[in-house]
């Protein structure tokens, strides 16, 4: 589910729900689940390298953008 500016506010991974919690970047730095506990922790340098802690894999990243889990590419539109 998107809100009005594009961005993710619910999405599910695996039959659960995840809120993602954003950054000033949009970027989604850290997953939340359904109790509020931060599942992953999403760290990005300034050119989108990651680093990634947890085990839930978040599709939208760095700049709000979604990653083509087979290719590794940012969806740009």
């Amino acid at each position: 589910m998107l809100n009005p500016s594009s961005h993710a506010i619910v999405m599910e991974l695996k039959g659960k729900l995840y809120v993602p919690s954003h950054d000033l970047f949009c970027q989604v730095r850290a997953p939340l689940d359904a109790e509020g506990n931060c599942v992953a922790t999403y760290l990005y340098s300034a050119f989108g390298e990651e680093q990634i802690q947890g085990d839930v894999l978040c599709p939208w990243r760095y700049a709000g953008k979604r990653i083509d889990a087979e290719t590794g590419f940012y969806l740009l539109w």
